[in-house]
C-alpha cells in the first residue's frame, strides 16, 4: 500500500477519551491509538500522524454570576491540553497543527438545561454555566521540531 498519513481531530479524540470515563489522554494514549489504527491497514507503513487541535484559551473573563474572573490558562484543562500538544510535537512521526480558541460568552450547560426542564423553578448557579468557544483555523502552521 505504501506510506500512510493518519489525520486526527484532537478535539474529537480528547472528547472520546473523556466520554469513555477515562482521564485526559496522554501522549502515550495518542501514540497507542495511532498504532491501533495502523494495525488495520495492510501493507502500509506510517508516514506521519497529523494532529489538529486548538491551543487552550488563555484569556481572563468574568463569571456570569458574581463577576469573579476566571483565568483560563490556569485551569486543569488548559494545562492538560498544553502538555499533550507539546508532547506530541516532540514525538517521532507526529506533527501538530494548532488553531486558536476565541471566547464567545457563557451558556448554560446541557445538564443545567435538563435540570431546569425537569425541575421548574430550579435556581441557576454560576457552576451551571460553561463558556462558548469558537475555533479559528486560519493561519494554522505545522509544528514539529523533528522535521521543520
Amino acid at each position: 500500500m505504501g506510506r500512510v498519513a493518519l489525520i486526527m481531530d484532537g478535539g474529537y479524540v480528547i472528547k472520546r477519551f473523556e466520554g469513555e470515563n477515562r482521564p485526559f489522554p496522554s501522549v502515550a494514549n495518542i501514540q497507542q491509538l495511532a498504532g491501533f489504527l495502523m494495525e488495520g491497514i495492510r501493507d502500509g507503513t506510517l508516514y506521519r500522524v497529523l494532529f489538529y487541535n486548538a491551543d487552550p484559551y488563555r484569556g481572563s473573563e468574568p463569571r456570569p454570576l458574581g463577576g469573579a474572573k476566571i483565568q483560563f490558562a490556569d485551569t486543569k484543562t488548559a494545562r492538560n491540553n498544553e502538555r499533550l500538544m507539546h508532547g506530541l510535537e516532540e514525538s517521532d512521526d507526529f506533527a501538530v497543527r494548532r488553531g486558536e480558541l476565541v471566547f464567545r460568552g457563557w451558556r448554560l450547560s446541557s445538564n443545567a438545561l435538563e435540570a431546569l426542564r425537569n425541575q421548574p423553578g430550579k435556581t441557576v448557579s454560576g457552576t451551571d454555566f460553561i463558556y462558548g468557544k469558537r475555533v479559528w483555523t486560519c493561519g494554522w502552521g505545522w509544528t514539529s521540531p523533528r522535521w521543520r
